[in-house]
């Protein structure tokens, strides 16, 4: 599933983190692209851990955020960077007497020391997802008391945040969903089933009204169905990621003319290797960069040029020296 999608954390013992001094080995030199983008997973208990691509290829090793909570699992891992910071948010359990749930709400700032912020959760979340837009902080989650209601709010630049507002959407609790930011307006695609062959599209403008677009159709020649959403903004163009029921990526990208058809990623990238499992897009310097994690337990990312070539995919684990078992995973570009 995607990086909002809660999963279970399987235990593993604790890692011992390397200073972030100097990067890991590279990824082959074709992966080389502008712009950096930076990547988090889940580890045992509430541990996140967090890394960085280089433009030249190479990654940073992997690091553990600060004080971690005492958490059994972490699930719905979320991440966006707007302007020099990185915001991470996730839910985090602990339960043994009694039961216990909050939401984890962490920023990474310029020269790489983390802080901690007020989680502003809003009673039971079962999803969640963040972007930036022109500047500022946007939060989208699906929670209330059916679970499927989806609301917003946008945190500033000083830190203060928007009160809630519902979206006008129609979601179920199963649906998935995914936003972008497009210059002042957030885009919102959404996926419902048993409608599992169509997406649903909004924009929100700057004027906080919301408009409902044409519905995306999901219809790969494979005749998959759609079981998880993610977008991104890369120049002028929106592009959506989804995993299909076979496991597979399949990706569109909305131009001046419309969408176009969904195509399987591994037709361009090659195989990679078992199901996708978890997956995260984001956009950076005019490229779209993919990671995702696979049935076998490998941790892959590729990029999408801007002239429409994918490049292979690159194993961040064997870059990264981290093989731990992996659960959440969200990337993020700067």
């Amino acid at each position: 599933m995607n990086r909002r999608t809660a999963l279970r954390i399987p235990a593993v013992a604790a890692l011992a983190m390397a200073a972030l001094t100097a990067p890991a080995h590279a990824e082959p030199a074709t992966m080389h692209a502008p712009g950096e983008v930076h990547l988090v997973r889940t580890l045992s208990g509430g541990e996140i851990a967090h890394t960085i691509r280089r433009a030249d290829g190479s990654w940073y090793p992997f690091n553990t955020i600060p004080n971690a909570p005492r958490a059994h699992y972490t699930n719905n891992l979320t991440s966006a960077i707007v302007g020099n910071e990185e915001h991470v948010m996730h839910n985090w359990y602990y339960g043994v007497g009694p039961y216990y749930q909050a939401y984890r709400y962490v920023i990474r700032h310029a020269d790489g020391s983390w802080t901690e912020e007020n989680p502003v959760a809003d009673g039971p979340t079962s999803d969640v997802d963040l972007t930036a837009v022109a500047g500022e902080l946007h939060r989208v989650q699906r929670g209330g008391d059916n679970g499927a209601a989806l609301t917003h709010r946008i945190r500033h630049a000083d830190g203060t945040w928007t009160p809630w507002t519902a979206i006008p959407a129609q979601v179920d609790f199963d649906s998935d969903f995914a936003i972008a930011g497009a210059g002042s307006d957030l885009r919102l695609l959404t996926l419902n089933p048993p409608a599992d062959t169509v997406l649903s599209s909004f924009v929100r403008h700057a004027d906080g009204t919301w408009e409902q677009r044409a519905d995306v159709p999901f219809t790969p020649r494979s005749g998959t169905t759609a079981v998880a959403v993610d977008i991104a903004q890369v120049g002028t163009e929106l592009h959506a990621v989804v995993v299909g029921n076979d496991g597979a990526l399949y990706h569109a990208a909305l131009r001046s003319t419309g969408w176009t058809s969904f195509h399987e990623v591994a037709s361009q990238t090659g195989a990679p290797g078992g199901t996708v499992t978890q997956f995260s897009i984001t956009a950076s310097l005019g490229t779209l960069h993919v990671a995702l994690t696979t049935s076998e337990n490998r941790l892959l990312h590729t990029i999408r040029t801007s002239d429409g070539r994918w490049l292979p995919f690159g194993d961040v684990n064997q870059a990264t020296t981290l093989a731990a078992p992996w659960n959440g995973l969200s990337i993020a570009g700067s």
